[in-house]
């Protein structure tokens, strides 16, 4: 890929010609694409692919035209064609581009299995880039399924005003209110600088601000110095890009100079940006100089007393890696920057390195919403907006319909967020946002063959023996299967292990730390934990199931962080905090229908994908009461009533004991039942703290068959949202 695509955030101009046969098309095409003029070629050569689409050469050379210029979804589709044809045999990276265009547009389970297929594939090639990136997407597809996108206390909304438009914008840089940025405008046809003011909450820009910098080549990137006294820019006047330094004096940027110790015109130098390290000024920027990891690394400078900048350093290991690293930003000894290796949701995600020049820690990915799966770039903080600004192609952009180019987003942090305070979970709504928390259990387990209804096992328990039965489930759904179907049953099961199970396991480990945090600030907790099942076992046996699951998981709580919940649990903490279960047993009551029943067929009800999604609890909300203030809060001695078997055309009738736990007073607007055949009758319509009634729920088979589901809501003043019973039963 060009430096010059790169440096103009992958957007370059589209060109359009004149009718042409299919031999002249493809010439144009492969012409523009040897001038790395991709959206020209890609233009091109969709007039010889119409022309021709069932041509292999052709659909791969547009295919890769539509990459480079981050069409990800045409180009997806193009490559499912290719590979479905050929596989690999004809295109070897056939699998592997389908795979980046797959989690490009964010079908993160599509990328893992041909990612997946084609790193085993390429095995003898161990040392190879393809090889090494293949098993680096994994890593980052597991990470993108299993990554919360919780709305935290962060924003990021396209900047309001006309300072986006179709083409590409990037590079913010805040002048105290006045941005200045970097933009691809089709009527320059190369980079230049674009001013913007802010006005009643929008960024209008000077439209004649860049004709100041018109020139006949790409010139960006534009920052300054941290007194603002000196300006920093990219130049590309030929096949190399160097950075430019300048005075700035009453308020105008003057004629700048290269920088000797940076620039060379055997290598490219871009995106700088000048920041403070214990007083002395440093410069961070990119470049392909020799001694670069990848394709452009980050490297730093410090500037001497004399204005001079010694000789430059690589960021190190930790930074930089076989791919790009871009848009460097430093502040209170944090580096920021985009990748396209680091393990991350696709394109270039942001990151975050703790530390300083010459050590710099192992990354994080900034997570959601900051980054997404396309391109997100040149993350800046600045105090005047107690946010940042950011480059990004994600869904919304104006260019978005290809996903061409990029548009200027503000990152807002909510409750004056610092720069490097990483997120906290400290309210009940982003704690409820972390839910449902799923946990998988193996068939029949715990305390199989039993109709108890509790166990003494904690979930960690039935976690380890789940696992151990890993090259079990791995042979048994593959039984009687051989080449590409054998393949995905046993990618299949490596795929529920790793996304299903273990990360329950690892949400139940996050989930209960939140969950302490409130319980010891005062908080009283309640928790509705639904359990489920596959139908292989009759309907009340797996109610009972379903029961001694949910009793897994308060066993769970019982051993975690030493006993550190139990004084919640028994109610005799010292801060009065107590954490209470709904539980709400479905067994099979719910189970998708389509899952095998059959005993003797194992291979379907035990261990087909089905079945194991089917065998689970889930914590599902969380009430929470405040501490030292009035509250109501409704209780139940149940939230679900089986029936058990019940005969066509009777009535049968339950109770629900409801009580007030607030310490306020309870009032019941309106109940309401989602069918004719279910009369819920309330005793009470108002409650005193602790003072409690009855509902009397009557259901009528009338002629159903086979099992329901039925559900009552209490509309009340304690929520907006109502509190939900429900009734089960199987009509004969």
């Amino acid at each position: 890929m060009s430096f010059r695509l790169i440096v103009t955030c992958l957007c370059l101009l589209p060109f359009f010609a004149s009718a042409q046969s299919l031999k002249q098309w493809t010439a144009l095409g492969d012409d523009a694409w040897a001038r790395n003029d991709v959206l020209a070629a890609a233009e091109y050569y969709a007039e010889a692919y119409a022309i021709d689409s069932a041509d292999f050469d052709m659909t791969i050379k547009y295919a890769e035209a539509l990459r480079a210029s981050r069409n990800s979804k045409k180009a997806e589709y193009l490559y499912a064609k290719a590979f479905n044809k050929d596989k690999g045999k004809l295109f070897e990276l056939g699998q592997f581009r389908l795979a980046e265009m797959q989690k490009a547009n964010g079908k993160y389970i599509e990328a893992l299995r041909n990612y997946k297929k084609f790193s085993k594939k390429y095995k003898r090639k161990k040392d190879s880039y393809l090889y090494r990136k293949s098993l680096q997407e994994i890593e980052s597809c597991t990470y993108a399924l299993n990554a919360r996108r919780l709305d935290g206390p962060v924003t990021v909304e396209r900047l309001p005003g006309n300072v986006n438009t179709t083409e590409s914008e990037f590079a913010p840089f805040l002048f105290d209110s006045t941005l200045f940025y970097s933009s691809f405008r089709e009527e320059a046809n190369h980079i230049s600088f674009w001013r913007a003011s802010m006005e009643d909450s929008l960024y209008n820009i000077d439209q004649g601000y860049a004709a100041k910098f018109e020139k006949d080549f790409d010139s960006g990137n534009l920052v300054f110095s941290p007194d603002r006294s000196r300006a920093y820019y990219v130049e590309c006047p030929d096949s190399s890009c160097r950075i430019m330094e300048a005075e700035v004096v009453e308020g105008r940027i003057q004629p700048g100079r290269s920088i000797p110790t940076i620039n060379s015109i055997e290598y490219n130098s871009t995106m700088p940006w000048v920041g403070l390290y214990k007083g002395q000024e440093v410069l961070f920027y990119c470049s392909d100089r020799p001694g670069t990891r990848g394709q452009l690394d980050i490297w730093w400078t410090f500037r001497n007393d004399d204005g001079s900048w010694q000789a430059p350093a690589n960021a190190g290991d930790n930074v930089n890696t076989p791919d790009n690293e871009l848009s460097p930003y430093f502040i209170n000894e944090q580096l920021f920057f985009s990748s396209n290796w680091h393990v991350g949701f696709g394109g270039y995600d942001v990151f975050r390195s703790k530390g300083y020049p010459r050590s710099f820690q192992e990354p994080e990915n900034l997570g959601y919403p900051v980054n997404s799966s396309q391109n997100d770039l040149y993350y800046r903080y600045f105090d005047e907006l107690n946010g940042g600004l950011m480059a990004s192609n994600r869904p919304g952009s104006l260019g978005n319909s290809t996903y061409c180019c990029n548009d200027l987003y503000l990152v807002q942090f909510r409750d004056s967020l610092p720069v490097d305070t990483p997120e906290v979970f400290v309210s009940l709504r982003q704690l409820n946002e972390y839910l449902p928390v799923t946990l998988y259990f193996h068939n029949d387990e715990p305390n199989p063959n039993t109709r108890d209804t509790t166990t003494t096992l904690s979930y960690s328990d039935c976690f380890d023996s789940y696992q151990q039965l890993k090259n079990k489930y791995l042979k048994e759904n593959a039984k009687g299967l051989s080449g590409d179907k054998k393949e995905e049953a046993e990618y299949d099961v490596e795929d529920f292990y790793s996304l299903f199970l273990e990360k329950g396991f690892n949400d139940l480990s996050i989930f209960s730390d939140l969950l302490l945090q409130e319980l010891e600030k005062g908080f009283s907790i309640q928790l509705t934990i639904k359990g489920f099942a596959s139908p292989r076992a009759e309907s009340d046996y797996n109610v009972n199931l379903t029961r001694r699951r949910i009793a897994s998981l308060v066993n769970y709580l019982n051993d975690a962080k030493d006993g550190a919940f139990m004084p919640y649990i028994n109610g005799e903490a010292d801060n009065h905090a107590t954490l209470t279960f709904t539980e709400v047993p479905f067994g099979e009551y719910e189970a998708d229908q389509q899952v095998s029943d059959d005993l003797s067929d194992e291979q379907e009800s035990i261990y087909s994908r089905g079945a194991r999604l089917e065998r689970k609890i889930e914590i599902q909300s969380v009430q929470r009461g405040m501490p030292d203030s009035l509250f109501a809060a409704s209780g139940f001695d149940k939230l679900v009533h089986n029936f058990g078997l019940v005969t066509s055309n009777t009535s049968v009738e339950t109770l629900f004991r409801l009580t007030n736990n607030g310490t306020d007073t309870l009032r019941i607007d309106s109940i309401a039942s989602s069918c004719g055949c279910t009369v819920p009758t309330l005793e009470k319509t108002v409650l005193a703290p602790e003072e409690s009634t009855d509902i009397l729920v009557v259901f009528t088979s009338d002629q159903q068959k086979g099992q329901v589901v039925r559900s009552i809501l209490l509309f009340t003043n304690e929520a907006l949202e109502p509190r939900e019973i429900q009734i089960t039963a199987e009509i004969q």
